[in-house]
Parts: C-alpha cells; structure tokens; sequence
C-alpha cells in the first residue's frame, strides 16, 4: 500500500493518485487542500475572489482516500489575493 502526498495537487498528481487508486494500491492521499465535484468547497470555488478551489478538483473517486489539511495554504491563498504578500515572502 501506498501513502502518497504533494501540497497542491498538479496535473501530474492528480493522475498518479487515480492510477494508485485504480490499481488498489492507494492506502490514503495526503494533500493541502482537495475539492471534489459537487461538495461544498468546489461549489463555493465557483464565486470569484475562490476560483483558486476549482483549480483543486480531484476526481470524485479519491474522495475516501483524501485527508486535508488546509489552514496554512488559506492563509497563504488569502494573503496573496489581498495582497498582503509580505506574509508568504521567502526568508531572507
């Protein structure tokens, strides 16, 4: 089995989490945060300042292997929307 993690959840992540998932071998999918069509997040994903959260849909199918935790990457999100960028800078 296999615990597989990745902050954001590109493209490519997406993917291979399905594939383990189809092939039986995906114990849980650890991620920052994940929407899945139809849930509460990826509906209020569909207002404007939020369309960042549509860009976190996962396929409804990993639903009960993902776990989340979003605190750090909403503050960083909201941050960088309201431009506050002087909390998610690099440290110097």
């Amino acid at each position: 089995m296999v615990i597989f993690s990745h902050p954001t959840g590109n493209a490519n992540v997406r993917a291979a989490a399905l594939g383990l998932l189809e092939k039986n071998i995906l114990s849980s999918f650890h991620t920052s945060i994940s929407t899945f069509p139809g849930d509460f997040l990826y509906r209020v994903g569909g207002l404007g300042p939020l369309a960042e959260l549509r860009r976190r849909s996962f396929d409804i199918e990993l639903r009960g292997k993902t776990t989340m935790t979003p605190w750090k990457e909403l503050g960083r999100i909201a941050s960088l929307k309201s431009g506050l960028r002087k909390f998610v800078e690099h440290e110097k």
